[in-house]
């Protein structure tokens, strides 16, 4: 069981411990540099520059105490006037979790300037009480990843309310990201952004039509008379011709569109240049669904190319990725 769990418990009258606490209020962990301490305007500021931007009926953290991957926060619900008929409005619900999203994109136990994480959802969400607002609420989350992919955090949000567990979300899940996906995943619809990556989705490039095949005459029937002789039919005689001489393959040109694309990917993947042979698939050599959209977002980006998130199955090998480039981008 974690210190900042124990204290945090202890605190509200669920554990106790055994002899002395170390300290009568979990916040004081903050001050003996064990954990990270927060104000409701800094936090929702540090949400806000690194995910989200909440409107203010779903701010309800009042202050958050941190470490690591794992929190407490108190909470006061806000409480709205006209905002709708709910059996538990969404910005209650909000701002009791949303505590699990803080400190999975703020927290300095990651790298959060190159990742953002955002959850799919949850298995369970429970309530003994309702919510209410202008109530205070304290929640505790600890998020862990997993063996089997570090970049998946699981982990359960509680909240109480006069010592007493009144919810429990379980089986929370983030899941981590490059930052560069973040305009793939949430520009606005009208941004120019998202309408590139529109077009890119829903055009193809042109393809020149087919040239007309070329008319065939009919030959013409070949009248013999029959009163003569045919003469015999000349033999041939082979006339020398010199051997062909072998022309040397092109140069590549280092300064092409292909052949920096193919070096971008190269690099992404973690790949040797060599590796990447006309007939590779890329699905073969490690670019799976993930890896493709931030090779996507990379061309977009150093190259000005935009493509699709779905490009690396419409070319789905390097021989057909080349020429692509080649006949568009030469």
């Amino acid at each position: 069981m974690s210190v900042l769990w124990r204290a945090f418990v202890d605190a509200i009258g669920i554990l106790r411990w055994s002899g002395t606490p170390p300290c009568g209020d979990p916040g004081a962990f903050a001050a003996e540099g064990i954990a990270n301490r927060f104000s409701h305007k800094i936090a929702y500021t540090l949400f806000s520059s690194s995910l989200v931007d909440y409107a203010d009926k779903y701010r309800g953290m009042q202050a958050v105490v941190m470490n690591e991957f794992e929190a407490f926060a108190g909470i006061t619900l806000k409480d709205v006037q006209g905002g709708g008929y709910y059996i538990v409005p969404p910005y209650f619900i909000d701002s009791v979790i949303h505590l699990a999203g803080f400190i999975m994109n703020v927290s300095d136990a990651s790298d959060t300037a190159k990742t953002f994480c955002v959850t799919p959802g949850w298995d369970s969400m429970r309530f003994a009480r309702s919510l209410v607002a202008s109530q205070k609420y304290r929640s505790y989350v600890k998020m862990i990843p997993t063996e089997a992919d570090p970049s998946v955090y699981p982990g359960d949000v509680y909240v109480f309310q006069d010592g007493v567990i009144m919810e429990i979300v379980g089986g929370m899940q983030f899941r981590r990201y490059l930052r560069i996906l973040m305009n793939r995943f949430f520009a606005a619809p009208d941004s120019s952004v998202a309408m590139s990556y529109t077009a890119a989705s829903f055009s193809s490039p042109a393809v020149p039509a087919p040239a007309p095949a070329p008319a065939v005459s009919q030959p013409k029937p070949t009248v013999y008379d029959i009163a003569k002789p045919l003469a015999p039919r000349p033999i041939p005689v082979p006339v020398p011709t010199n051997a062909p001489i072998p022309t040397a393959p092109a140069a590549i040109d280092s300064d092409s569109t292909s052949s920096k694309a193919l070096v971008l990917i190269a690099r992404e993947a973690g790949l040797d240049l060599s590796d990447l042979v006309d007939d590779a698939a890329f699905a073969g050599i490690g670019v799976d669904s993930l890896m493709s959209l931030v090779i996507a977002e990379k061309f977009r980006e150093e190259l000005g190319i935009v493509v699709a998130g779905s490009f690396f199955l419409e070319y789905p090998t390097v021989g057909s990725l080349r020429s692509w480039l080649e006949e568009y981008y030469s």
